[in-house]
């Protein structure tokens, strides 16, 4: 384990609720494939999905900035903010 000064039962929970968000992922493709009527619709549903999901596994990794170690807590103000609005609409 990586040293830390003080506690880190904050950043672990935070680590823990933000590795179930990959759980879901196929219930999420399912409903969203099921939501749409029509087979173009659904295409083109699941296809913005995964551009998404692609984008997201490309920029994020660039948040992690050498600069703001060791918890990085400047990347993860960002993810939250973006999940945030993200999950509003």
């Amino acid at each position: 384990m990586l040293p830390c000064p003080g506690p880190i039962d904050g950043l672990i929970a935070g680590i823990w609720i933000r590795s179930t968000v990959g759980i879901p992922y196929a219930i999420v493709m399912i409903w969203a494939a099921n939501a749409s009527a029509g087979h173009t619709k659904k295409t083109t549903v699941i296809a913005l999905y995964h551009i998404g999901y692609g984008l997201g596994s490309i920029i994020s990794p660039q948040l992690f900035r050498p600069e703001w170690k060791p918890r990085y807590t400047s990347t993860w103000i960002i993810l939250l903010v973006v999940a945030g609005i993200f999950r509003q609409s």
